[in-house]
């Protein structure tokens, strides 16, 4: 009513219907989802202590609690009067053993884990069923296993005799090493990934579609394929029910080998699918081919992405809405299941129907994100999230392109500083891991709301810095030897760019450092020792010998390292292999530099001593809850307002008067007098 009205109607105030006092992002509101048209579905902290999955009515705001999980549930689904959910694995002090064999650093370092607290990834996971009016509950015979919680998701039959969901492909046959995805070396179904543990973390990705039936109590998997997730396509896994329950519809699966006749052995090799599933024969009829992604510098820019389904049960029809990356088109693809299969219907343009109502998200560079409402080509603001940004005095951006000497261009985001001087040199501050164009520029990259670390591009456009946010740029050789300084030359060519343009002062210039460009600020240290006054490195890769010991049998990490830095330093390779590394240069560097860790210091700790040792101010700081991407206020907090004082500290020459803060002062100054 309020978007159909022409004049006087007020946008609808937005209600809180459920919060919760979170001390940990582990507490936070989380998987929520509409559970009917009035009721709405969550995971929330229960007067216990414990989460749990709740519903709440969202007129009246009325709260109960479904599950009554003896530990943390990770996430939950319902049908009829079935709940299914995964909670943490349970651990009581006598199933601690006297001692225990490991193999990996993580395990030499915690080798038994710590019950007391349910972590994403770390703690493995058990699933549940809780049925009827006195939530009998009951486990489900899957072994314990470790999902990402993007992975974590259950879909209920309407008649709650079936669900489905991802599990760690175990005991993969051989046959799969023909499925054919980006770096399949490392991220394929080849033999020596094979494993038979599924909390293995060589299969937190490697996954396959499993079926339960919940009357029976078995599981067994849907289909004799893996799931897609390793195709990187970005589908998003999704699961439709039609009406008779012989069947189901998955995305993001690749078609079983056998379908070779029928589909073609080239495309099922390499193909991920949409495709309807028999329950019982696990015959896959084949409803759409998705997107493929041929290398790992094509993720994410394919010409086209598929961002989401509806599913018409009355129908038989499924929408897809699919994305045109060069001009963000979203057009409504509909397949139509007839007696004759599945038939493809004509596509709607524009990504709506004439009489659906359509809610987007709207932002630019220079405008912050809201959320707009149609129907029928009336469009009116539906939701402001931040109207007190109004009084807030926010920096302009622009696209800022240039060229290093390899011949590579560039682009990224140039945000000026409030109250911006043509014609003077202002501070300069790179920012690094990612520009997007059509997205606000506030703190730094956009991770999708997951979070955000060191980057504070705002706060030090307020402070009188310019700042450069750089692209992440694939022509850079990336998973080479040759990265580390393609990159770091991409950096410099920037910075160049901006002195000759009479925007930034070359003697004070800094750049921020976070996870794999890291490595990249460490190359730019090591060859340029002179560029940088200061800098900052948060959880990031630094490519030295301690960082190659603590990955060494991790399927990331240590393939990581050794494909950036040019092979293994082992035996008679090991002295050139450190002679060549950029880290053990950068103590030449006279840049002062903070670092940030997550948990512990110890991926960092090499860094840190080397230039420690060399006389370099240096500081590490450590966030003992945090995660990658900070979510929680107050270590974002934290992390932000640090790389503002250091950098206005070791740029500007300006402190924060704030009496708190004294002792960060007196040791920065005894830093800068005692300097190399």
């Amino acid at each position: 009513a309020y978007v159909r009205a022409r004049t006087g109607a007020s946008p609808p105030s937005p209600r809180i219907i459920a919060e919760s006092l979170a001390g940990s992002e582990e507490e936070t509101l989380s998987n929520i989802v509409w559970l009917s048209n009035s009721e709405v579905g969550y995971i929330g902290k229960a007067s216990d202590g414990t989460l749990q999955a709740f519903a709440v009515d969202a007129v009246t705001a009325e709260k109960r609690q479904l599950t009554t999980s003896k530990t943390d549930v990770l996430a939950f689904s319902r049908g009829a009067d079935t709940v299914l959910y995964y909670a943490c694995a349970g651990q009581s002090r006598a199933d601690v053993p006297d001692a225990v064999r490991v193999e990996t650093f993580d395990q030499a370092r915690r080798p038994v884990p710590d019950t007391s607290r349910c972590l994403p990834i770390t703690t493995p996971m058990e699933l549940f069923i809780q049925r009827g009016p006195h939530k009998e509950t009951r486990k489900i015979p899957l072994p314990l296993q470790r999902l990402t919680p993007q992975l974590r998701t259950l879909w209920i039959s309407p008649s709650a005799k079936y669900a489905i969901t991802l599990a760690p492909a175990i005991n993969a046959p051989a046959t799969w090493a023909a499925y054919q995805v980006p770096d399949r070396d490392r991220w394929g179904f080849t033999p020596q990934w094979a494993r038979d543990d599924a909390t293995s973390f060589d299969l937190v990705n490697r996954n396959r579609w499993m079926l339960i039936d919940l009357v029976r109590g078995e599981v067994r998997p849907l289909l004799d394929a893996p799931a897609g997730i390793n195709s990187f396509n970005l589908t998003p896994p999704q699961v439709f029910w039609p009406d008779e329950e012989g069947s189901v519809v998955v995305s993001n699966t690749f078609l079983p080998l056998s379908n070779a006749l029928m589909d073609g052995r080239r495309q099922v090799e390499a193909n991920p699918a949409v495709a309807e599933v028999d329950l019982q024969s696990g015959r896959a009829v084949r409803v759409l081919w998705e997107p493929v992604v041929h290398s790992m510098s094509e993720v994410g820019k394919t010409p086209t992405r598929i961002i989401g389904f509806d599913w018409s049960a009355a129908e038989s029809e499924l929408t897809v809405a699919v994305r045109h990356e060069s001009d963000g088109r979203v057009e409504l693809e509909r397949y139509r299941k007839t007696q004759r299969g599945w038939e493809k219907r004509p596509t709607i343009s524009g990504g709506r129907a004439p009489t659906t109502v359509r809610i987007r998200s709207y932002e630019t560079l220079n405008e912050r994100p809201r959320l707009f409402a149609s129907v029928g080509g009336r469009e009116k603001l539906l939701l402001d999230p931040n109207p007190e940004a109004d009084g807030m005095m926010f920096g302009a951006a622009r696209v800022h392109h240039w060229r290093d000497r390899n011949g590579v261009e560039w682009q990224g985001g140039l945000l000026l500083p409030v109250h911006y001087t043509p014609g003077k040199r202002y501070p300069l501050v790179v920012q690094t891991h990612g520009f997007d164009p059509d997205r606000f520029l506030l703190d730094g990259p956009s991770y999708e709301g997951e979070g955000n670390t060191a980057f504070a591009a705002q706060a030090l456009a307020n402070a009188g810095f310019v700042v450069l946010q750089v692209e992440d740029s694939r022509k850079t050789h990336f998973g080479s030897s040759e990265e580390g300084a393609r990159v770091a030359e991409g950096f410099r060519a920037g910075i160049q760019s901006l002195i000759q343009e009479g925007i930034a002062d070359p003697a004070h210039v800094g750049l921020i450092a976070f996870s794999r460009t890291g490595y990249h600020l460490v190359n730019l240290m090591a060859r340029w020792p002179d560029l940088l006054a200061a800098a900052s490195i948060s959880d990031a890769l630094q490519g030295g010998y301690m960082q190659y010991l603590l990955t060494a049998e991790s399927p990331l990490g240590s393939p990581e390292i050794t494909d950036i830095t040019g092979g293994e330093p082992l035996g008679p390779f090991q002295a050139e292999w450190m002679a060549r590394n950029p880290l053990y240069k950068i103590a030449n560097s006279r840049t002062a530099v903070r670092l940030e860790a997550m948990e512990s210091g110890i991926g960092m700790w090499e860094t840190y001593v080397l230039l420690r040792k060399a006389a370099n101010p240096v500081e590490l700081v450590v966030y003992p809850n945090g995660s990658h991407l900070l979510q929680k206020p107050r270590e974002r907090m934290i992390s932000e307002s640090g790389t503002v004082d250091w950098f206005r500290f070791w740029l500007q020459g300006v402190e924060d008067p704030n009496p708190s803060k004294a002792d960060q002062y007196a040791r920065w100054r005894k830093a800068r007098d005692t300097r190399h």
